[in-house]
């Protein structure tokens, strides 16, 4: 395999999760070197509250159209709390391989009128276009847009994949199981009808995330790593396969005492 090729002439491994470590452990291997978690990190300016439209819909959706996003999950999930007396709306603003294969679930499902599409556009503009974000991915690693939502203060529904549960830390528990339509249904119900209840979780969540994965930090924590590699390159390499800070991350978000 090419990455394990390049595993033996790499001195610093960088991942931008816990998640993400764990998986190159698994699939290819123990890299020798400097090997760090550092997580991505959101600007001051992420944190200002977003203005909804003025046709804003119930809920908004932004990511690229195709099936690891977990879209087909959510459409369904709307059909089912309209066929329950709910007349939810959503926005879903993005571009990609299966945007014709949603838009046709859409019309089968008879949404046309309540589900539109949009297309791509910052993410900042697009968080506007609706009320509660739901990110339902079946598979992720540390996505910018759950950290964007989070900042923003809006109100989000996303999945228990990948890094996410590392974005959430001791919110973690409120994540919905990916790929589950009746989950997803529950999870926006809940948060409409308890509006109280996903002001005070959304602010929460901003409150984490403001405190764990500021930019600064990102940009400071990669330069200063950059500069030990560049000290130790050279030197005789040992195996380092642990990547600190994994278990005090991870463990914030389980418990004391997780162990992979």
């Amino acid at each position: 395999m090419f990455e394990r090729l390049l595993m033996r002439r790499g001195n610093l491994y960088l991942f931008e999760s816990a998640y993400s470590h764990d998986t190159f452990r698994r699939k290819v291997g123990c890299p020798t070197g400097i090997v760090r978690i550092v997580h991505n990190g959101v600007g001051q300016a992420e944190f200002e509250p977003i203005a909804l439209t003025a046709d804003a819909t119930d809920i908004v959706f932004l990511g690229e159209l195709r099936v690891l996003k977990g879209i087909d999950v959510l459409i369904n999930a709307i059909a089912v709390l309209r066929r329950n007396g709910r007349s939810l709306t959503a926005t879903i603003v993005g571009d990609g391989p299966d945007a014709a294969t949603l838009q046709t679930q859409v019309g089968r499902l008879g949404l046309c009128d309540a589900v539109r599409f949009v297309s791509a556009m910052p993410a900042r503009a697009a968080l506007a276009l609706g009320q509660i974000v739901v990110i339902p991915s079946r598979a992720e690693s540390l996505p910018y847009v759950v950290l964007e939502a989070a900042a923003a203060g809006k109100p989000l529904i996303t999945t228990l994949v990948g890094g996410i549960p590392e974005i959430y830390g001791p919110l973690a528990v409120g994540l919905v199981p990916p790929d589950n339509v009746e989950a997803l249904a529950q999870a926006v119900a809940k948060m409409i009808d308890n509006p109280a209840m996903a002001s005070q979780t959304s602010q929460e969540l901003r409150a984490h995330v403001a405190a764990s994965f500021a930019v600064n930090t990102m940009v400071e924590t990669v330069l200063a790593l950059y500069q030990q590699a560049l000290d130790v390159a050279g030197r005789t390499k040992s195996p380092t396969c642990g990547a600190a800070p994994v278990e005090n991350k991870m463990e914030r978000i389980y418990g004391p005492g997780y162990r992979r």
